[in-house]
C-alpha cells in the first residue's frame, strides 16, 4: 500500500480521511471475499452471484444518472450523465458475456443489493443535485474517455 504523508501544516481534508480509514480499507482488503476474488480462487457460485448482484445494481445505476441528467444544471454536465447512464446500462447488459456465467432465470436484488439501489434512485430523485450526484458518482466512477 502507498503511504500517505503530509506537507508541514495541517493535513488536507482529504489526506485526513485517508488516514483515518486505513485501518478499515484493510479490513476490507482482509475480507475473505475480496482475497478470494483478487487470487480468482473464489467458488463459481459465490461469483455467479456476485455477478448477477452486479448485473442488477448496474441497471439501477444507469436509472439513477438518468434522473440526475435531467436535473443537471448545465449541458455538459447532462451530457457528463448521459453517458454515464448509457456505460451503466452496457456494463449491465455485457457483464454476463464478459465473465462467461450464464444471466440467470430469476433476477432477485439481495437485500444489500436493493438498499443500496433504492438509496441511490431516492437521492437522484429527492435530494438535491448535488447529494444526487454524490450519492451516485462513488470514487470508483471513473473519468469519460474521449
Amino acid at each position: 500500500m502507498q503511504k500517505l504523508s503530509c506537507k508541514k501544516g495541517p493535513p488536507h481534508f482529504t489526506q485526513k480521511v485517508w488516514l483515518e480509514t486505513i485501518p478499515l480499507f484493510r479490513r476490507i482488503q482482509e475480507h475473505p471475499f475480496i482475497e478470494k476474488m483478487a487470487a480468482n480462487s473464489l467458488e463459481s457460485e459465490i461469483f455467479s452471484f456476485y455477478v448477477q448482484q452486479d448485473h442488477l445494481f448496474l441497471a439501477e445505476r444507469a436509472k439513477a444518472f438518468a434522473i440526475l441528467a435531467t436535473r443537471g444544471p448545465s449541458v455538459e454536465l447532462r451530457e457528463y450523465l448521459m453517458t454515464r447512464d448509457q456505460q451503466s446500462r452496457e456494463a449491465s447488459e455485457g457483464i454476463f458475456e464478459k465473465y462467461t456465467v450464464d444471466l440467470p432465470s430469476i433476477n432477485i436484488m439481495s437485500p444489500a443489493c436493493k438498499a443500496y439501489a433504492e438509496y441511490m434512485i431516492d437521492v437522484a430523485q429527492k435530494g438535491s443535485f448535488l447529494e444526487g450526484l454524490a450519492g451516485n458518482c462513488t470514487p470508483f466512477v471513473r473519468p469519460i474517455k474521449s
